[in-house]
């Protein structure tokens, strides 16, 4: 705040208070501005006051009253206003000041010239016009102005450099900073410290080639300890770049002799993302242990501990959670599985209906508090649930999840006419809608209408080409229900092209190659297949290809084990009945 006693006539306190006590008293239904500004709520002219310090006067005080409300876009409006008629710098920066809060570019702008007039040499002036540079998406002019002020405060004190990042860090759009220090450094050069900011900035903004570029600079010519932040940096680039395994490798060097605990929780996030959950969760017991309210760290570890089903461990965690601001949502869904998985379907069930209100996780909360109903009354009180569920909610995309949650009781019970229904009433609310298609077409595929259910993926597929999920799908219901096993095959292998190792789609291949008569090729990838995913389908299959190249014995050994863990499963079931010498 600009302080009165700092401009040229200072009032004596009766009538200070006075004056003040007049412009709260007009402001509500008068909102000044100075005369000429383009703005709304316009305000007497200059030439409407006794004298230009009067002006002056009136525009600090109303400027003052506007800052103690909160509105520092009209306090700024009367700042550079009165700056206009005073030579007081402060008058001035406190406009500038003001309008960049404010975000008000062209009253900064007038107001920075202003003050360039009164204090040309000033580096408060550089600064401001390097933020306003900045704030206006100039990133060049920026750099330019950030050089000369690191040059001129070099000179002085040698820390021009970090006064400079410092001062950019102040702008909140991170986007602008970036973009500003980018141009800063194809000014200024590629040094070590410039590129070492650069890589923080561009990890900053998801610009992950670009930060590993730059790190990789300081890894062959900066100094220890730069080098080992750059590395940090550089593992944390891969992992952008969805080079897991690359980016494990080399966390895996650096945890061992960092102390920063977001090494450790990188390397932790890293092994999540190859599925070596085991692996992952000592790191977070240990962060956890050293930052105990850290909710990002119990969240993930309340997620681990239930992925694994240590259900007493996941239980500690989730009350803790639920006890923070902002995640007790997401706690109650955490809390709903835990109680599931320790066979308390009522608690269960309670906490997925608290969850299914708000949070992160509605749309699961929902579904599985209707499947639970389903299980602890009945079909029909369920779906009464989720209409009244639906009635609550005005979004079409709430209402969308709930339908499906319906559709998918429907379904599960086989009542496949019905969830069809659902499924269209649905399909008005979003038309075209993914999980919609999706869901019709297996509605589809069990009630017989095939075409139409192949309609459905197709459809899918024009707006996602490279959703390995229905690329499958498709595949699998050509090989199904068609002899179009040339396209079949295409789609199956478009889909392991982009999801390579995936159980599912290498058996999707399999059963394709084997409807071809290609019958090594199709055990090879069957065997993968059942390598990767013990599932009852792929064991099927797998069994039909040894039968019929003549491995009666290895094929009775895989469906005997598969019938010990599955013994009701339907498609284990027919294959033993259709080879009934097994």
């Amino acid at each position: 705040m600009c302080k009165t006693n700092k401009l040229q006539r200072p009032l004596s306190l009766p009538i200070m208070c006075l004056s003040v006590a007049f412009c709260l008293s007009v402001f509500s239904g008068l909102k000044p501005s100075y005369a000429d500004e383009p703005k709304p709520n316009p305000a007497p002219n200059i030439t409407t006051f006794t004298s230009p310090q009067s002006y002056e006067m009136y525009n600090i005080l109303a400027a003052e009253i506007y800052a103690r409300q909160g509105n520092n876009e009209q306090a700024a409006l009367h700042y550079v206003a009165a700056a206009q008629q005073s030579k007081d710098v402060a008058v001035a920066k406190r406009g500038v000041e003001l309008a960049l809060q404010a975000n008000n570019i062209a009253l900064a702008q007038r107001g920075l010239e202003r003050w360039l007039t009164l204090d040309p040499k000033s580096l408060d002036v550089m600064q401001s016009q390097a933020m306003l540079y900045i704030r206006s998406d100039k990133p060049k002019e920026a750099a330019k102005q950030l050089i000369a002020l690191r040059e001129t405060l070099d000179k002085q004190n040698g820390r021009g450099f970090d006064f400079v990042i410092s001062l950019m860090m102040l702008e909140r759009q991170i986007d602008k900073t970036y973009a500003t220090f980018k141009a800063y450094v194809e000014l200024d050069g590629n040094s070590v410290k410039n590129q070492l900011v650069l890589a923080s900035l561009a990890l900053s903004t998801d610009h992950f080639a670009e930060a590993l570029n730059a790190s990789d600079f300081v890894l062959k010519k900066g100094n220890k300890q730069e080098k080992e932040r750059a590395a940090y940096y550089h593992a944390k680039s891969l992992l952008g770049l969805k080079r897991y395994q690359a980016a494990v490798d080399e966390f895996e060097k650096l945890v061992p002799k960092s102390k920063d605990p977001n090494v450790k929780y990188d390397y932790a996030r890293a092994l999540i993302l190859l599925d070596r959950h085991a692996e992952a969760t000592p790191l977070f017991k240990q962060l956890h242990a050293n930052q105990p309210n850290n909710a990002d760290i119990i969240y993930t570890l309340a997620l681990l501990y239930i992925e694994q089903k240590d259900f007493s461990a996941a239980e500690s965690v989730a009350k803790q959670l639920m006890d923070m601001p902002g995640r007790s949502d997401d706690a109650y869904y955490f809390m709903g599985q835990v109680q599931e998985g320790l066979q308390k379907p009522q608690e269960a069930l309670d906490y997925f209906k608290k969850a299914s209100q708000n949070g992160n996780f509605t749309k699961e909360a929902t579904t599985r508090a209707a499947t639970l109903m389903v299980k602890q009354t009945n079909l029909d009180d369920a779906r009464k649930w989720l209409q009244a569920a639906f009635k609550k909610v005005n979004k079409p995309d709430a209402q969308v999840d709930i339908l499906l949650a319906e559709a998918q009781l429907l379904f599960d019970a086989k009542q496949y006419t019905d969830s069809l229904t659902v499924i269209e009433q649905a399909n008005t609310l979003l038309p075209n809608d993914k999980t919609v298609l999706y869901a019709r077409s297996l509605s589809r595929e069990k009630l017989g209408n095939t075409q139409g259910a192949e309609a459905d993926l197709r459809e899918i597929l024009k707006q996602s080409p490279d959703n390995p999920t229905i690329l499958n799908a498709l595949g699998y219901m050509l090989v199904e229900n068609t002899t179009n096993y040339a396209e079949a095959e295409q789609f199956i292998q478009q889909a392991l092209k982009l999801q390579p190792g995936d159980a599912a789609i290498m058996d999707s291949l399999g059963w394709v190659l084997y409807h071809t008569n290609k019958l090594p090729q199709a055990e090879e990838w069957l065997r993968k297949a059942y390598e990767a995913l013990k599932d009852p389908e792929i064991a099927s299959h797998l069994v039909e290809v040894l039968i019929k190249q003549g491995k009666q014995q290895e094929a009775k050994q895989v469906l005997q084990e598969m019938l010990v863990k599955f013994p009701q499963d339907p498609m284990l079931v027919k294959v033993k009945e259709k080879f009934v010498d097994l």
